[in-house]
């Protein structure tokens, strides 16, 4: 069910449209409504120039959605046409989706990986998980984790509780570590709670190697002895959301672990995207991707880092274009991952059907909005629309 955002009318009908800040700031005036009318005819728009007209307008959208969802496309077809329909209403109101909550300084997050190698080295075991990365959604990486599979030695996992952020939250939380912090002094180095009793205990530290340990911990705990446990000595994680930064972050925890990073054309990727939905989380709730700006601004900050940093991870960048035009990659995707995969696995095509219908497709302020937040790394890379 839709509902009208809070409207308040003045005098002669020439109300202001409110909504609740995004950013927390409060209500933010986004339109004097009466300074614009739109007639958007077969898109169910009629005359939205009031606030009065938007909610009788919405009313009517909950009526086109009660019927479109049982005539849609697998039960999605409503859905679909009322986003569109909203998309356009928010574009002339002027608030669409704004930019993500930003993460942190990427410089920063180098630095405090670096500092913290410095205070705890990974240790060099054996343990080599595989970290497949993609530049956001329906860019292959499922296809990929799939093939990886099948080689029975290894268990990888999808994109496990994505919409918590963890990975994220914990590479951001290295940002922290920088020289002077934190002081050698406040490091417990097995002192007897006896004689801490008479010092100052107000910082008291686990040692940077705890630290690092009770982090390794987690991620053995809940991705490598489930998968050992189900009879694969090797595990790892496909993501869509993960940038270089948060691969820096892996590889300090798991020195030997095997990182592929994966992107494709965003014109293809969106495409893809907008008929599935579209409105899938980075980390919940506060980044949601709605948007073709949204998409692009993801899928940019993801692909930039992958070609940025991909030499000194020593990772392994895939174009999805080259992976379904033909087998060139996979010896050295085999060698770089030290697996061996079952050619009858890239003949697999498990894709779910997309719906297809005239209002899931792009318009041209979408393709623009897209292009504009891709430039100029898409062109650079080859895409064009």
């Amino acid at each position: 069910m839709l509902h009208a955002e809070t409207a308040r009318s003045g005098e002669g009908g020439q109300g202001r449209i409110w909504r609740e800040g995004t950013s927390g700031v409060g209500r933010e005036n986004l339109a004097n409504a009466g300074d614009w009318e739109d007639n958007a005819g077969d898109a169910g728009l009629h005359e939205v120039g009031t606030p009065r007209c938007l909610a009788a307008s919405l009313n009517e959208f909950n009526a086109r959605l009660a019927c479109a969802d049982r005539n849609g496309p697998d039960g999605r077809g409503g859905a679909m046409l009322i986003d569109q329909l909203m998309r356009k209403v928010r574009r002339r109101l002027g608030c669409l989706d704004g930019p993500p909550v930003a993460r942190g300084d990427t410089n920063a997050i180098a630095a405090g990986v670096a500092h913290l190698q410095a205070l705890a080295p990974a240790a060099d075991d054996a343990d080599a998980p595989i970290f497949l990365m993609a530049a956001g959604w329906r860019s292959g990486s499922t296809l990929l984790q799939r093939c990886i599979m099948s080689d029975s030695r290894v268990l990888m996992w999808g994109e496990p509780y994505h919409e918590c952020g963890l990975v994220q939250a914990l590479a951001e939380s290295t940002r922290a570590f920088r020289a002077g912090w934190p002081k050698d002094k406040w490091f417990h180095r097995g002192v007897p709670p006896a004689d801490l009793a008479a010092t100052w205990t107000a910082n008291l530290f686990p040692a940077p190697d705890d630290w690092r340990l009770a982090q390794r911990a987690l991620f053995d705990t809940a991705f490598a002895q489930p998968a050992r446990r189900s009879g694969q000595p090797r595990w790892g994680i496909k993501e869509v959301r993960w940038t270089s930064d948060d691969a820096r972050y892996l590889r300090w925890l798991y020195p030997r672990s095997r990182l592929v990073f994966l992107y494709r054309n965003p014109l293809d990727a969106y495409r893809s995207y907008r008929r599935r939905g579209g409105d899938w989380y980075d980390v919940f709730p506060e980044r949601q991707v709605r948007t073709a700006e949204a998409f692009g601004r993801h899928w940019c900050r993801l692909a930039e880092g992958f070609l940025r940093d991909a030499e000194a991870l020593g990772a392994m960048v895939l174009r999805f274009e080259d992976i379904v035009g033909g087998r060139d990659w996979v010896g050295a995707f085999e060698r770089h991952l030290d697996i061996r995969l079952d050619p009858a696995s890239l003949e697999v095509r498990l894709d779910g059907a997309e719906a297809s219908a005239p209002w899931l497709e792009m318009d041209d302020a979408e393709r623009r909005e897209l292009a504009d937040a891709t430039a100029p790394l898409a062109r650079k890379l080859g895409y064009t629309w």
